[in-house]
């Protein structure tokens, strides 16, 4: 059927009227801005646009790793990692000695190269606080724990192979006070050549154990009991720093970045059809842990100091966001692209209030020491992040 030029006018009221709609309801997508009913040229112009990065600003800080399924021994990455554990209150009467103790630790992961080395588990005789303690936490012998360790045993690259310590019966006896329990052990080494990765008793499985055999005055047989820590806590220093100008994100080495892109070139009156961000994979410099990082992009509502770049975690809560999206990380990706429509919308409707864009991990914090790093600017203008713009003007 033909339709004639006289109903061409109502027709096109109606698909413009949709179009709008449509565009209202999901600014993710691009809509085709051509029709058989009209001249192309009556819905406006379609431009695009590709912004290269203006600032890009990376902040960090080390934080408690409390939480984390995973206890990590060793080195690796530049940077050298040892861990707490200690136990409930023992209950055992007084009639009741402790003849012998073992700690088994169930391996899960190694990071790096090299050969065995020596773990050594050393009595704590310091109290310590699992929700906030560090490496700088004045992690001394002498002072924190005993010169001298309890037991020394191998480490090898098996993944999931196992390490039992011999625990002094005089030291796990103390565990039965309250001052005690507070304390527990430390597992270190002095030359680690690799990162070995435990479980902890946050994992589900193969938990930590402490095995003790006991006595009841009177028998003449030994009774053998089990139990799993009451907490456990990795804790670690970087022994280099790590290198000026990429874009980084992390976990346990906790980093955010803040991204901005100047949009002013585009007219005001322009409808964004399409924004999409692009970042690029530095995957020599990203250290993968666990199978992937979560990540989400925010837009703030204030503006940041970018000399330098403060660390604030505010900006990832929900009342400072106007806008987030999502996306995950692993050791595979290349790049990864964050549609970011409504905010760089917002941006030429209100170029005061472009304070750019945050990206930050929203993993749980300390999980491991997870890092996804991107090109900047600064490490190779071709490779540093872009925005592509489709936009419409109206008809002139």
């Amino acid at each position: 059927m033909r339709i004639t030029k006289k109903f061409a006018a109502p027709l096109y009221g109606v698909v413009y009227s949709c179009m709008m709609f449509l565009m209202a309801c999901n600014d993710n997508k691009t809509i085709p801005l051509s029709s058989d009913l009209v001249d192309r040229g009556e819905l406006g112009q379609v431009l695009r646009a590709t912004k290269t990065i203006g600032i890009d600003s990376t902040a960090g800080k080390t934080v408690n790793t409390f939480g984390s399924a995973n206890l990590l021994l060793g080195k690796f990455d530049n940077i050298e990692s040892q861990f707490l554990i200690r136990f409930a209150k023992l209950s055992l009467p007084d009639t009741v000695s402790v003849v012998a103790g073992n700690l088994k630790l169930y391996g899960s992961l190694a990071k790096g190269d090299g050969a065995n080395f020596d773990a050594m588990i050393h009595e704590v005789i310091a109290s310590w606080d699992s929700a906030k303690i560090t490496w700088d936490d004045q992690i001394v012998p002498g002072t924190f724990f005993k010169n001298t360790p309890m037991d020394t045993q191998p480490v090898g690259k098996q993944i999931a192979d196992s390490v039992v310590f011999k625990l002094d019966p005089a030291v796990v006896s103390s565990w039965r006070t309250i001052d005690g329990r507070e304390k527990g052990v430390l597992v270190r080494s002095s030359n680690a050549t690799f990162m070995k990765v435990f479980n902890s008793h946050f994992s589900v499985t193969r938990l930590p154990a402490l095995e003790l055999i006991t006595l009841k005055r009177g028998n003449t047989k030994n009774d053998t009991t089990r139990q799993a820590p009451a907490v456990s806590v990795f804790i670690f220093r970087r022994v280099a720093e790590l290198r000026k100008g990429p874009i980084y994100l992390g976990l346990g080495e906790q980093y955010q970045s803040t991204l901005f892109f100047d949009v002013a070139a585009i007219p005001q009156n322009a409808t964004i059809s399409r924004a999409l961000l692009t970042l690029e994979v530095d995957t020599l410099n990203s250290v993968f842990y666990a199978n992937r990082l979560d990540l989400q992009l925010v837009q703030p509502t204030v503006e940041f100091n970018l000399n330098p770049l403060r660390f604030e975690p505010f900006r990832s809560y929900a009342d400072t966001l106007r806008s987030a999206d999502v996306d995950s990380i692993n050791a595979s990706t290349t790049t990864i692209s964050l549609t970011v429509t409504s905010a760089v919308q917002r941006w030429v409707l209100e170029p005061k209030n472009n304070f750019g864009l945050t990206l930050f991990p929203i993993s749980f914090a300390g999980r491991d020491l997870t890092r996804a790093t991107f090109y900047s600017r600064e490490t190779s203008a071709a490779r540093a992040p872009k925005l592509q713009i489709e936009y419409t003007l109206p008809p002139q």
